[in-house]
């Protein structure tokens, strides 16, 4: 188990009556935080906070910000289990008799964490511990993308001018960026309108890939009127697929400039093929189709996890950097959890 300087008589007795293992101990088992506090002090040199006091350890810090997004708190809500959580309290690294960091310096943490955009480097970290531990199989060629809705932490304004765009149905070949849709935005003015279904969405999407063991391996996030066939280039850069490797899809990212990329980086093509309009698709096609349904499916079953269990149903923040920051947040929290539950 990690630890900081300071921890004292009283931290050693309440450790001890500790009888049960806690997901947080099982995290501790795996990670080496060590190699954690080195990625953040490769850019974080905080020494002082804003009032000139020593500033909380950027790992504690960061530690923070996973407990918080593991059990869905808010600021004040994290703090106040900083003070009353036990667990929480031996995870995070601090002493009882120690100062907590109090809501507003979670939060200006969170912005800096942003601000230095390390979050990647800290997924391809722990990650790679992952691998290293025997719990991730790096070897697995097979990378699966996906994108999903993720709605607006702010409300829209009641005003809508022009057409909301639809989303893709099967068959359409259409751009999003042809739409006529004017809206009067709320505070978060990256949303945009999307209709999905009978449902209509104001929000972003989130373009994700996962391992076939259903690892968050990258992604990133974008207006959700812009379409999917779109982003398939710069998530697949996000991720830095290798190759050989194979990227499953469905029809959404079927276009002829998607298959020329892979083949040009050589990345095997292992995307679904379109119905043709006005035509029967080949039995050959629906076989293909299928066989790569076997595979893409953890990715949908990783976004649901996202969505039920880590409240990403809704961004917290508002800005494009923050949502790709809670992308990654999720991500790494998703990925450590599915580890814990391998470790005895």
């Amino acid at each position: 188990m990690s630890k900081l300087k300071g921890f004292g008589f009283a931290d050693y007795e309440i450790g001890n009556r500790f009888s049960q293992e806690t997901a947080y101990d099982k995290v501790d088992k795996i990670i080496d935080w060590s190699r954690i506090d080195k990625v953040l002090k490769s850019k974080y040199k905080k020494n002082k906070n804003a009032v000139g006091n020593p500033a909380y350890p950027a790992l504690q810090m960061f530690k923070i910000l996973l407990v918080q997004r593991w059990e869905n708190l808010s600021d004040p809500q994290m703090e106040f289990a900083l003070k009353d959580r036990l667990s929480v309290i031996r995870f995070v690294g601090l002493s009882i008799s120690d100062p907590v960091p109090d809501h507003s310096t979670i939060n200006r943490f969170r912005n800096e964490l942003c601000r230095l955009q390390l979050y990647e480097k800290l997924l391809k970290e722990i990650n790679n511990q992952l691998s290293q531990k025997g719990l991730k199989v790096s070897e697995r060629k097979e990378k699966v993308i996906d994108v999903t809705v993720v709605e607006s932490s702010r409300r829209p304004r009641k005003v809508v001018k022009g057409e909301i765009v639809e989303d893709r149905k099967e068959g359409d070949t259409s751009s999003y960026f042809d739409s006529a849709s004017v809206v009067e935005y709320s505070e978060d003015k990256e949303a945009s309108w999307l209709k999905k279904g009978n449902k209509y969405y104001y929000g972003h999407k989130a373009s994700i890939i996962v391992d076939s063991e259903g690892y968050f391996e990258g992604g990133m996030t974008f207006p959700a009127n812009e379409g999917d066939v779109t982003k398939l280039q710069d998530t697949v850069e996000k991720v830095d697929l290798k190759e050989g490797e194979e990227l499953y899809g469905d029809k959404g990212f079927a276009s002829n400039l998607n298959r020329h990329y892979l083949l040009e980086n050589g990345i095997i093509d292992k995307i679904m093929h379109k119905k043709p309009k006005g035509k029967e698709m080949h039995w050959l096609l629906k076989l293909w189709n299928k066989s790569i349904s076997r595979v893409r499916y953890v990715v949908e079953q990783t976004i649901g996890l996202f969505k039920r269990h880590l409240e990403f149903s809704r961004f917290k923040y508002v800005g494009r950097e923050k949502n790709d920051m809670e992308l990654y947040l999720v991500g790494i929290v998703h990925n450590l959890k599915k580890a814990s539950k391998m470790v005895c």
